[in-house]
């Protein structure tokens, strides 16, 4: 799985064109913990901005990391609050624990000058941390008393 994770870095290094997208993807995959994270968490991009194609990610990496890929990304929603509640609804724990690296380092991170960023979005953010958080917490109960 590591030499997995070298290739989706190279990728990422390459395909992301972005100011400070492919360091934002690297903090994220610093916060999760597993490698198949790690590696959702540095691509986590590829597919919302269109880098690349979910056949490309599917015929390039595992199918689970590709599914979970799909998962967090934007692609099917039209905004973050239908893309969260997408990932709580989906209940892929990879998908939730990269999704809350990404919203806690953008609100880490956040330029203040922004003028996208108000302190409505902000609380937005934190609410949707908290969905997610609840959604990770509901799935890891059922698997335990399963």
């Amino acid at each position: 799985m590591e030499k997995i994770l070298e290739q989706a870095i190279a990728i990422a290094r390459r395909d992301y064109k972005g100011e400070g997208e492919f360091e934002h993807c690297s903090r994220v995959m610093e916060q999760v913990e597993s490698t198949e994270q790690k590696i959702i968490a540095i691509l986590h991009h590829l597919l919302e901005k269109e880098y690349r194609t979910y056949s490309y990610v599917a015929d390039t990496f595992p199918l689970a990391i590709a599914d979970s890929l799909l998962v967090v990304s934007r692609l099917n929603h039209s905004n973050l609050k239908e893309n969260v509640l997408a990932i709580c609804r989906e209940g892929n724990q990879d998908a939730i624990a990269v999704k809350i690296a990404d919203l806690q380092d953008e609100l880490a991170h956040v330029d203040e000058s922004n003028r996208y960023f108000t302190p409505y979005t902000r609380n937005n953010y934190h609410i949707y941390l908290e969905e997610l958080r609840k959604a990770s917490a509901k799935k890891k109960l059922k698997e335990t008393i399963i």
